[in-house]
This record gives structure tokens, sequence and C-alpha cells, in this order.
């Protein structure tokens, strides 16, 4: 698919297992939502199929309340199943949360996989953390890799491999 004009969301987007996109993004294109939650977590994609985002616009997130540590906010969150690659485009959370992510890479369980790359052209920040690697999961697979040409920009930290518990993995960058 290609999205060649602005699109304001009023509903976060999902992406099943075993489902695949390739979402092009016309340049100065922009893709956003609102995230107004107050007590849950949120995330403008949900990926947990094959995602692919590329071109030259852009995917916000404007969150407008901070729920301190209790939930996150996401512009992705590729979480369990999930293979997301990133080239070209920019991803930007706005702010307004202690937990918000321009890309939450999540494992959650015993042989869990979430694998993210990151390529030439792509920006990913934040006002937070520019992308988590949330690691709880024993044996999972959550790898990261940021290719050469991306930028990787939170203003509290970049990546930030967080090993929650007991139960975390190792992870890959």
């Amino acid at each position: 698919y290609t999205l060649g004009a602005n699109i304001a969301l009023e509903q976060p987007l999902a992406l099943a297992q075993g489902k695949e996109l390739k979402l092009t993004i016309e340049e100065g294109v922009v893709l956003s939502i609102v995230d107004t939650a107050t007590n849950k977590n949120f995330e403008l994609i949900k990926n947990q199929g094959t995602l692919t985002i590329e071109g030259e616009g852009k995917i916000t997130v404007e969150a407008t309340n901070n729920r301190g540590w209790n939930n996150y906010s996401a512009v992705i969150a590729n979480t369990v199943g999930g293979t997301l690659t990133v080239k070209g485009v920019t991803l930007e959370h706005l702010g307004g949360t202690d937990m918000a992510y321009g890309i939450d890479n999540l494992t959650n369980g015993k042989g869990t996989s979430a694998v993210a790359t990151i390529n030439e052209g792509a920006i990913v920040k934040s006002t937070y953390r520019a992308i988590r690697q949330f690691l709880n999961g024993v044996e999972a697979n959550n790898s990261l890799t940021v290719n050469a040409g991306a930028v990787v920009e939170g203003n509290n930290k970049s990546i930030w491999m967080q090993d929650p518990n007991k139960n975390a993995n190792t992870g890959t960058l």
C-alpha cells in the first residue's frame, strides 16, 4: 500500500501474526494519531506479523497524558512474533508520557520473538527513549539491527535494552 495524503487516525492499527504488509509513505505525508489514554498501553501500530515501512514520510504519535511508569505509548509496538523493517521514514513520538517510544520491541514468554531492522535514511525519535528492547522472556529472540545511515534519537536514551526481571533474556543489538 502507498500512503499519498495525510491521515489522522482515530483508532490504532494492528497487523496479526502470519500477515504481511508493505507500507510506502510518500514524501511530506504524515500518518498520525493522538494518544489520550491514561491507564493502558497505546501503540499507533501493533505489529505481530511482517511489517515493512518505507518512503520519505512520517508516522507520529502525540500523547496528551503522562502515565509515568504504569503504561507505555509507542509509534510501533513490534511485539511477539513481529518482524519490522523501517527504511527512509521518520517515526516520531511527540511526548506526553515517561514511557514514550518510537519503537517498542517486545518479547514476552519462552520462545517468543521480536525482530526489528532500521535501515538507511530512517529516523526514530522520541521525547523519552527512541527504541526500547523489552527483554521479558526466557529464551526469547529480541533483536535490533540499526544499519548505517539511520538516526536513532531519544531525549533520555536512544536505545534501551530493558531487562525487567529474572526471566529477562539478553537480546541482541
